[in-house]
């Protein structure tokens, strides 16, 4: 996999992200990636320009110590030097803008970024969600483990029924980006796919028309079947053979992805944010939304071939 050779990662330069840091670095050295690091802030009131000075030289100092304590903690044959590594700060308002023309103007093709801080831990603040959603940039959004050990589960959603050629190319990169994300930094790798069969609620709650349930458990037995087919004709085609275990599963996506991250402890949930791609009427919509504010892992969005953004540099 070429992909990701340019990764930049966004700071606020205030808080200690020397584990995130480790992650990407990480990630940047075992693929040999250019890596540089961009303290974005929102700027001081105005009145404040004198301190302007003194303030971005304490975020430059608080980012190169992290760098520094990241680079440490990392295996000594793939240490890199923090000394080395680019750092820029920038500061003003509309901070997502401005993050998403500078990974486009430097041609990066992955930004990481700490998620903001948020109550539970769970979902995503106003400027994350601004990044996925206005990013052509993959995006990842990491949380910080709490120092947790053992293996590194990546969770990949994917929709193999999506109509347009566009969302069927996304998933067939998803699953290729996931596998091989499980191959270089994670050793658990599992494939989500959900499947609703809309009329279900209906079928067993007519008042009008009572169905047989013998006759409703035929239909929606022929629905997951048809459903998992297409899955699996999906993961051929993506030939990344029997990399992960494939967890099919009945229900609403914003109910059953977030319960499944739980559920199973992902590490990292990698998925489309714009057109079908792990989820049936996967947009950024009430179901992506509601499905991101719930989700408690890390993530890794990935927007579909051909995707403008609304951002010009």
């Amino acid at each position: 996999m070429k992909r990701f050779q340019n990764i930049l990662f966004v700071s606020h330069g205030l808080e200690n992200e020397a584990e995130c840091l480790k992650e990407a670095l990480a990630l940047a050295c075992n693929k040999q990636a250019n890596f540089k690091v961009l303290i974005a802030h929102p700027g001081l009131p105005h009145g404040f320009d004198k301190y302007q000075g003194t303030y971005e030289k304490a975020l430059l100092d608080n980012t190169k110590l992290c760098l520094k304590t990241a680079a440490e903690a990392m295996p000594e044959d793939i240490r890199p030097d923090p000394e080395k590594i680019p750092v820029e700060i920038e500061g003003g308002d509309m901070q997502a803008v401005r993050i998403i023309r500078r990974a486009i103007a430097d041609d990066c093709d992955l930004l990481i970024k700490p998620a903001e801080n948020r109550e539970g831990n769970r979902g995503y603040e106003a400027l994350d969600m601004e990044l996925l959603r206005k990013s052509p940039v993959p995006v990842w959004l990491a949380r910080e483990t709490g120092g947790k050990t053992g293996a590194f589960h990546i969770a990949v959603a994917v929709d193999p029924l999506s109509d347009e050629k566009a969302g069927r190319d996304l998933g067939l990169e998803l699953l290729d980006l996931a596998a091989a994300l499980n191959s270089e930094i994670g050793n658990r790798l599992s494939i989500v796919s959900c499947w609703d069969y809309p009329l279900e609620d209906s079928l067993r709650n007519n008042v009008f028309v009572r169905v047989p349930e013998e006759e409703i458990k035929k239909t929606l037995e022929a629905e997951k079947a048809a459903h998992l087919d297409t899955l699996h004709g999906l993961i051929a085609e993506s030939g990344i053979g029997e990399a992960g275990d494939i967890h099919h599963l009945h229900g609403k996506p914003q109910n059953v992805i977030p319960k499944f991250v739980d559920e199973n402890g992902v590490d990292l949930l990698v998925m489309g944010t714009v057109a079908r791609t792990g989820i049936p009427g996967f947009v950024m919509g009430n179901t992506a939304e509601n499905i991101l504010q719930k989700v408690s892992s890390s993530l890794l969005a990935m927007k579909p071939p051909g995707f403008v953004s609304p951002v010009k540099v």
